[in-house]
């Protein structure tokens, strides 16, 4: 077995990442239980970006050390999404209304609750058993990684392929989004998957850029672009599921409801545009990773 340790091995290469990540996860934990902006937002990511990395390069690692981590991943990082979405709903809802007090103080009735319920969510969730284990897997893996003989291999051999999968991946899902694109309930369910899979490929791309330097840099940035599009599509996503909600506190109350209404409207339609322009940024080839990896 090759040395996981040489500094061009792969296995060096996602130790490095992994180490960088598990430091930052507590950072984010300490801001997150002290309030800082951002900081829930924060350790959400860095969450994923752990689980991605597991999961690109899980021939790496032994799959029965890794899995059991990544499912506990996913519930930290499930255990703080209804706060996250709260907060983003919030600051979108407060960004496209009128300057009215009326209409803030609606939205602010609405969302306040939902904002505590998350936030005592969250505070369970880090004082969890489960997520001091997590703790304590985490800190373990990067001080003993469970490497296999993959791990030995050269990182300019090993990562144009994990990205090249990752790349296939995106497109399958691209594809299938397309395929159903009149079917309003599968399409936003085929949109979300492009958007995870485009976050996978963009972590991907940022453990390669220390290695494939300028095109992994290019690429990065690409894939950054599109999770931030439909990352706005998935906060509108959210925010339209709720206007019902403020409409129908409206009404009850004998307010107009047609400014709900519209802004309602117009989120659905900015939603569509922006599933329709990745998507066809996406087959036009425009932030495709797929040619821009050589095989080594």
């Amino acid at each position: 077995m090759r040395d996981p340790r040489a500094p061009e091995a792969i296995g060096a290469v996602l130790h490095r990442r992994l180490g960088a990540l598990v430091a930052d996860l507590r950072v984010r934990d300490g801001e997150t239980r002290d309030g800082v902006p951002d900081g829930l937002h924060q350790a959400r990511v860095t969450s994923r970006r752990l689980r991605s990395a597991l999961a690109t390069f899980r021939p790496a690692l032994d799959r029965e050390v890794t899995e059991p981590i990544r499912v506990d991943l996913r519930w930290h990082a499930l255990s703080l999404g209804a706060a996250r979405d709260a907060e983003v709903v919030h600051a979108r809802l407060r960004r496209l209304i009128p300057e009215s007090a009326v209409a803030r103080a609606r939205v602010d009735r609405v969302l306040d609750p939902m904002t505590r319920s998350a936030g005592e969510q969250v505070d369970s969730a880090l004082t969890a058993d489960r997520y001091r284990t997590l703790q304590v897997s985490l800190d373990r893996l990067v001080a003993h990684p469970p490497w296999t003989k993959a791990a030995g291999k050269p990182a300019e051999q090993v990562l144009p392929r994990r990205l090249r999968r990752e790349q296939r991946r995106l497109d399958r899902r691209a594809d299938r989004a397309a395929e159903v694109r009149d079917q309003p309930g599968a399409y936003d369910d085929a949109v979300h998957d492009v958007r995870k899979a485009a976050k996978r490929l963009r972590y991907a791309w940022e453990v390669a850029e220390p290695v494939l330097g300028g095109e992994a840099e290019r690429q990065r940035t690409a894939a950054r672009e599109l999770t931030r599009l439909l990352g706005e599509r998935q906060d509108i996503t959210l925010t339209v599921a709720l206007l019902p909600i403020i409409e129908a506190g409206a009404a009850a109350d004998g307010e107009a409801t047609e400014p709900w209404e519209g802004l309602r409207r117009e989120e659905v339609v900015r939603a569509d545009h922006i599933a329709a322009e990745t998507l066809d940024m996406l087959k036009s080839g425009t932030l495709s990773a797929g040619v821009a990896v050589r095989e080594k």
